[in-house]
């Protein structure tokens, strides 16, 4: 299935979207990757970072590739969900909580814990652009 990602097929990518990375173990995803930023930024483009708990194959993408601008990003959206209903502050408080509840485990590498702040920062950000929005008056 990695290989067919790497085809660029738009059909498996978007049948592929957010859950290939995922679904597959982080050494398979690690001897795949073998050290590719391009192939980094394909499985990253792909990967839910995570539910609970940060996924493994997300937290090898920041550790390993964490100074590439594109990773870092593609892992941010894959927070973002398909489609929501309802307020976009709501969505983004959501989002915080989730990603507030991975910096509370200990033990994450530095590049881990630097990417789970600048994550913050940016919903932050969002949340108070939404709630600004949210509360003028239709036009």
């Amino acid at each position: 299935m990695m290989a067919r990602l790497e085809t660029g097929s738009w059909q498996f990518h978007a049948v592929a979207e957010r859950w290939l990375g995922g679904a597959t173990d982080v050494d398979t995803v690690r001897n795949w990757v073998d050290g590719s930023v391009d192939r980094a930024r394909l499985v990253a483009s792909v990967c839910d970072p995570g539910g609970e708990q940060l996924h493994s194959v997300a937290r090898f993408l920041i550790c390993a590739f964490g100074a590439d601008e594109q990773v870092p990003g593609n892992l941010r959206g894959g927070l973002m969900p398909q489609s929501w209903w309802g307020p976009d502050t709501a969505m983004y408080e959501r989002l915080i909580t989730r990603v507030k509840a991975w910096s509370a485990t200990d033990g994450h590498p530095s590049e881990v814990d630097a990417w789970i702040r600048t994550t913050l920062e940016q919903l932050e950000t969002l949340r108070v652009a939404a709630s600004k929005q949210e509360a003028e008056p239709d036009q």
